[in-house]
C-alpha cells in the first residue's frame, strides 16, 4: 500500500496570512495549533482544505487582491517513490531518471482571478532539469542564428 504523509506546508496571500513560511509537521503525528483567538488557526485549517479540494470563496482573498498559493510537502513510505504517483509517459527519459528513488515532493497550489486553480510539483531536481533543458535550446539557438548570419 503506497503511503503519503503530509511533511510540511506553507500559506500565501490567503486571508490574513501573507506568507506563513514553510511550516513542518509533528513527527509523531500529533499537530497542535495554538495561539489567541483571531490569530488564523482556522485559516491554516481552511488553506491547507482549499489546497485539497481546489475550491477558494470571496472570504478567503486578500484586499489588496494578491492570489493565494498553498504548498504541501510529503514524504512518501519506505516501500513506494515519487514515479509512482505519476504518469511516467509524460516526462522526458532523462528527468525520470532524475526522480528514481524520490521520496520527499512538493505540490502547490496556485489560483487565479477566476478563482480555479493549478497544480504544480516542484523540487531541485525537477528545476535542475529544465534549467538545463533552456540553457540547451538557447545554446542552438545562438548557434543556428551564428550559422543563418554566416
Amino acid at each position: 500500500m503506497v503511503k503519503v504523509k503530509l511533511n510540511s506546508f506553507r500559506i500565501q496571500n490567503y486571508r490574513s496570512i501573507v506568507d506563513s513560511g514553510w511550516r513542518s509537521l509533528a513527527h509523531d503525528n500529533i499537530t497542535v495549533l495554538i495561539g489567541q483567538n483571531e490569530s488564523g488557526k482556522t485559516t491554516v485549517l481552511e488553506a491547507l482544505h482549499s489546497f485539497y479540494t481546489g475550491e477558494i470563496i470571496e472570504d478567503q482573498l486578500r484586499s489588496d487582491q494578491t492570489l493565494p498559493i498553498v504548498s504541501c510537502s510529503f514524504v512518501i513510505n519506505a516501500r513506494s517513490e515519487f514515479l509512482d504517483f505519476i504518469d511516467k509517459r509524460k516526462l522526458p527519459e532523462p528527468l525520470l531518471k532524475k526522480l528514481k528513488g524520490k521520496k520527499k515532493f512538493t505540490l502547490s497550489r496556485k489560483w487565479h482571478e477566476d478563482k480555479s486553480s493549478k497544480v504544480y510539483v516542484s523540487g531541485e531536481e525537477i528545476f535542475d532539469f529544465y534549467t538545463k533543458e533552456n540553457q540547451e535550446i538557447k545554446t542552438r539557438e545562438v548557434a543556428t542564428l551564428e550559422e543563418i548570419d554566416s
